[in-house]
């Protein structure tokens, strides 16, 4: 969970780009191209000031952090917005309903004012956080699912055991080496199909889980603004379930590959 801030080259690239400066500049080239070339040194010399001042001034700097934090929140709408019409009906509904109640938690700690100064802005952040991983999470349990859903497991289950019997009972295969080899590698990718199909059943459930928590922890931090209770165990509690949000996410890019790798699966099988 990190937040981006300009660096230092960005002010300096923000300085320059002023229109203000682009102007100076444009009548310094100007002046020296059509008058005294004497402009043009003088031009640089104003140019190395202002880009020594003007970008380290802490004013500018505050309005150049608002700008790129306006950028970025309109970005995240955008990209927010985008993977919101990916979901189904369900789930638009459901993330919807989640947006309402942390819009509702965001009007009440700022309608009481000093009553909940428990609640600090890295608080409230960590609530967009949390919408923004329920949508991904959403997701990818949307991914997993389709994928379950489209694959045939007890076709699958059914092949490896004929493969199986075959290899056992055959007296073709018990005879030629290279026939009993190409049973044996059949053997192999549909176990292993069947392993990577395990893997993402059990990643679905968890996800499933995930889901169900951070909608409960929600309900909860509703219920403990609006009782004004507890702040200490609300701030635990919400530590804790972006600990947890953060371990399944980094699991979901650890297993990333395992779709390429059933498609890659399934390709060896029919070209055996």
């Amino acid at each position: 969970m990190t937040e981006e801030f300009p660096t230092i080259w960005h002010y300096y690239k923000s300085a320059f780009w002023e229109k203000a400066n682009l102007i100076g500049l444009a009548a310094t080239a100007a002046a020296a191209i059509f008058g005294d070339p004497m402009y043009l040194a003088i031009g640089a010399g104003l140019e190395v000031a202002y880009l020594a001042v003007v970008p380290n001034l802490p004013r500018y700097r505050q309005k150049i952090a608002r700008q790129q934090k306006a950028l970025l929140l309109a970005q995240k709408r955008a990209e927010r917005h985008k993977k919101y019409e990916m979901l189904s009906t369900v789930e638009k509904l459901r993330f919807r309903r989640l947006e309402r109640q942390v819009s509702k938690i965001r009007r009440m700690v700022n309608d009481s004012g000093s009553d909940m100064m428990f609640l600090i802005e890295s608080d409230i952040a960590k609530l967009d956080y949390l919408l923004e991983s329920f949508l991904n999470l959403s997701l990818n349990l949307k991914r997993y699912q389709r994928h379950l859903q489209s694959t045939d497991r007890r076709s699958i289950e059914s092949n490896l055991r004929q493969l199986q019997e075959r290899l056992a009972t055959d007296e073709v295969l018990a005879k030629s080496s290279s026939a009993r080899t190409a049973v044996q590698k059949n053997i192999s990718i549909l176990e292993k199909r069947l392993n990577k199909l395990d893997d993402l059943e059990g990643h679905l459930k968890t996800l499933q889980a995930q889901l169900e928590t951070i909608d409960d922890t929600l309900g909860l931090l509703h219920d403990q603004v609006l009782t004004m209770n507890s702040p200490e165990e609300l701030s635990t509690e919400l530590d804790a379930l972006i600990s947890n949000v953060e371990i399944t996410e980094q699991t979901l890019l650890d297993t990333a590959t395992y779709f390429g790798d059933l498609h890659h699966l399934e390709r060896e099988l029919k070209t055996s």
